[in-house]
């Protein structure tokens, strides 16, 4: 039987819930039964209250989801017949199961002189307050209160290199969320922002555009490149972002009001992707013109070009201590250079095909690439040995990026999926798909919890992972 039940409001929590949704599904085995949360989970053709009754009568706790406007809300619905949350807070108190108020965004436990009779209790129910500083903490702390996380040690871990991923909890399954709809052709990119709260997308449409994570509201839209723009990514800070397009430049823009700060120029032909350096003082550029240049980001000047691919550049990225980059190309190798001077380390040999991305672990000790050959490979960073390939996408892989724990990659393919995999022995775990065309990028949001993927379709999409034991 459902563990938990989520009582809460659309238009008062819906960007909290959907987070704290992820933060307790870590936690149980089976998130689509231990967990109920809205109409996402109702079986079509039955009858929306008693489904919801009975929900009630089988949860072990209700939460009782408190948002600023929770209490203007349910005034504004009193005597309505269909206003479920009352409905639902109503029942679980009726049946004396346990109902904890999480006070969100700074909400104040509603007095007994603010409710109907039916409601009366909440008040005298223990709660517990969530704030966006203390977010994942405070969700701990709730799932140790409901007895989901018994001590510190049950909390996922990290497997060295090339060890098994067990005891760790790993990724089996996800939901799709909302679809980032707005440009008009397709989308070459997404990524979150270092804090997960926006999403940056680039689109042949010519734009980059900025999405609210939690609702995919759009924020923003840059439109003064002239040609698509193939890639966009936020600074370490969030504060800025950056593009890149087949017109040969690169814009960086202030992500609060989407101002153009300033543009780089000197590549000699199509520009495939841009990334800024841990640090954010140093960005790495890359181009069809077969380079790819490492310049400061406060005022543009060239520090150093990074030549030796024999065709298109199509990927850059820093290591984690901005000491090394790596790059990509058509020419089936990666290499890695140092930051400091662009002096070649090393070069990645094996694939069989154009290399479309690379990305390092979190730690800096693997790299993961992605190939028109149809297959990812993840290597060893200081010798550029082979580990392992990732072999079942059906047409070229896009892209492909680790988790922000190590543990797993998502990878991007023409095939018209995202494919989410164990990154210690390789072990598929979970297809991402909708009906969409190529999906062109996958990435997860900062704390592992979402993913989301680009699509020759025209929108992004924001998926929700669900997690269990191995």
């Amino acid at each position: 039987m459902a563990k938990v039940f989520i009582s809460y409001r659309r238009d008062d929590t819906q960007h909290a819930v959907d987070r704290l949704y992820d933060g307790l599904a870590r936690h149980v085995a089976a998130p689509t039964t231990d967990i109920f949360m809205d109409v996402d989970n109702i079986p079509l053709g039955v009858d929306f209250a008693e489904h919801l009754s009975a929900k009630v009568g089988a949860c072990e706790t209700l939460l009782a989801v408190i948002g600023p406007r929770w209490l203007d809300l349910l005034k504004a619905r009193a005597g309505d017949s269909k206003d479920f949350v009352r409905i639902e807070i109503a029942a679980a108190l009726e049946r004396g199961i346990p109902v904890v108020p999480v006070l969100i965004d700074g909400a104040a436990m509603p007095t007994e002189a603010d409710l109907s009779a039916d409601l009366a209790q909440l008040p005298r129910r223990h709660g517990i307050e969530i704030a966006r500083r203390s977010f994942h903490d405070d969700v701990d702390r709730l799932a140790r209160g409901l007895g989901l996380l018994a001590d510190e040690t049950s909390k996922p871990s990290i497997p060295p290199e090339g060890a098994s991923a067990s005891p760790a909890r790993q990724i089996v399954g996800a939901r799709l969320m909302h679809a980032l709809k707005g440009h008009t052709a397709t989308v070459n990119s997404a990524a979150f922002s270092p804090d997960g709260a926006h999403i940056v997308t680039a689109s042949w449409d010519t734009t980059a555009r900025i999405w609210r994570a939690s609702d995919g509201a759009l924020l923003h839209t840059f439109e003064r490149h002239e040609s698509v723009v193939e890639s966009a990514a936020f600074s370490p800070d969030g504060a800025r972002i950056i593009t890149t397009s087949w017109d040969s430049t690169t814009h960086i823009w202030r992500t609060s009001d989407g101002a153009l700060l300033q543009t780089l120029e000197g590549h000699d032909g199509a520009l495939w992707s841009a990334a800024f350096s841990p640090d954010g003082a140093r960005i790495v550029t890359t181009s069809d013109d077969t380079t790819a240049r490492i310049s400061r980001a406060s005022n543009g000047a060239l520090l150093n070009t990074l030549e030796g691919h024999t065709g298109d550049v199509n990927s850059a990225a820093f290591s984690p201590d901005g000491t090394r980059i790596i790059t990509t190309s058509d020419d089936t190798t990666a290499r890695v250079w140092r930051a400091s001077d662009g002096a070649p380390l090393l070069t990645l040999e094996g694939h069989e095909n154009s290399v479309a991305s690379a990305a390092f672990s979190p730690d800096g000790t693997r790299i993961v690439t992605a190939s028109n050959d149809t297959t990812a490979r993840i290597w060893r960073a200081s010798d550029g040995t082979l580990l392992l390939t990732l072999e079942g996408h059906e047409n070229f892989v896009n892209s492909a990026a680790f988790s922000p724990d190590g543990a797993h990659i998502v990878t991007a393919s023409w095939d018209t999926t995202a494919r989410i995999w164990r990154a210690s022995d390789g072990a598929p775990l979970h297809t991402l798909e909708a009906p969409v065309e190529i999906v062109h990028s996958a990435a997860f949001n900062p704390d592992g919890t979402r993913i989301v993927t680009a699509s020759a379709d025209g929108t992004a999409r924001v998926w929700a992972l669900e997690f269990g034991d191995e």
